[in-house]
C-alpha cells in the first residue's frame, strides 16, 4: 500500500549564525518568517512546506528519535515494514505523547 501524501512538511538546517542566515532567507530568498521560537526560525517555503533555520548545537549524545503521528498503527506497520527497528510498540493514549518507541 502507498503511504498517503503529506499534509505538511518542515526541514530544518542548521547554521552558525542565526541572524546572518535568517537575513538572508529573508531579504534575499524572499521567505516569510511564520514562528520565532529564538533558537530556531520557521520560514513558509511553499503552501504547506517550511524551513527551520536553527542556531547550531552540539549533537545529542542519544541517538533515539520519535515519530509522531496520527495513525500510529498504520504508520509502524509502514516503518516496520522498511525494516526500521522497533524498542517496543507504539504507545496509547496519555502513553502516546509523544510516542518515543523508536531507536
Amino acid at each position: 500500500m502507498k503511504p498517503k501524501p503529506f499534509a505538511q512538511f518542515v526541514t530544518f538546517i542548521y547554521c552558525e549564525n542565526l541572524e546572518e542566515t535568517c537575513r538572508f532567507y529573508e531579504k534575499v530568498i524572499g521567505l516569510k518568517m511564520v514562528l520565532d521560537q529564538r533558537v530556531c526560525r520557521i520560514y513558509q517555503a511553499a503552501p504547506n512546506a517550511f524551513l527551520g533555520i536553527c542556531r547550531k548545537t552540539p549533537p545529542p549524545q542519544d541517538k533515539s528519535a520519535a515519530i509522531l503521528t496520527m495513525n500510529r498503527e498504520r504508520q509502524l506497520r509502514r516503518d516496520l515494514a522498511a525494516l526500521m527497528k522497533a524498542e517496543h510498540p507504539p504507545l496509547t493514549g496519555r502513553q502516546s505523547c509523544p510516542p518515543t518507541c523508536w531507536k
